[in-house]
């Protein structure tokens, strides 16, 4: 019988498991996230890789959206990311969203301060409010299209500076 070999690797916030069969040198691996909390660090790490300074710097409150709000930055433009517990919590609040006008939210109206627009994938959802024709293509060729696509500027008023712009 062949004796295994078991390794566990933490990068990026995603736990791998490797397991190489010593006899065969057939090895395997799988990955999972757990409970969502990688996929944040994972979009961070692939918008980097496309050559985009990338960071997460705080957290958010997300009424009425919901799930845990980290905020991105994307160069100078601000991302972000509503992480829920599973991707069926994630389906379900993107469900609420008016995919033509984004600014209806189940109940809730919301006067977005930009032009909304929404990507998912498992359990994370992505808003980007910003008019960077080049950091929404960026999100695009990381996630695909969105789902939620306002048509114009928001309902709201322009926002503040940001916090991932320099003074």
């Amino acid at each position: 019988m062949c004796p295994y070999v078991k390794a566990s690797v933490n990068r990026f916030g995603v736990a791998l498991l490797l397991t190489a069969v010593a006899c065969t040198g057939v090895a395997e691996t799988t990955t999972t996230l757990e409970a969502g909390e990688a996929e944040p660090d994972r979009f961070v790490a692939e918008l980097s890789a496309a050559g985009v300074e990338a960071e997460q710097v705080e957290t958010f409150s997300t009424e009425p959206v919901g799930g845990q709000g980290h905020l991105l930055c994307v160069d100078d433009q601000e991302v972000r990311v509503y992480l829920f517990a599973n991707d069926e919590e994630a389906a379900a609040a993107a469900a609420r969203i008016d995919p033509d006008d984004p600014s209806n939210l189940g109940d809730a109206i919301v006067e977005w301060a930009g032009n909304p627009r929404f990507w998912q994938r498992g359990p994370m959802l992505v808003l980007y409010l910003g008019e960077d024709r080049a950091t929404a293509a960026l999100i695009t060729g990381v996630l695909g299209q969105p789902f939620a696509q306002g048509k114009g500027p928001g309902r709201g008023l322009p926002g503040l500076p940001g916090r991932c712009t320099n003074p």
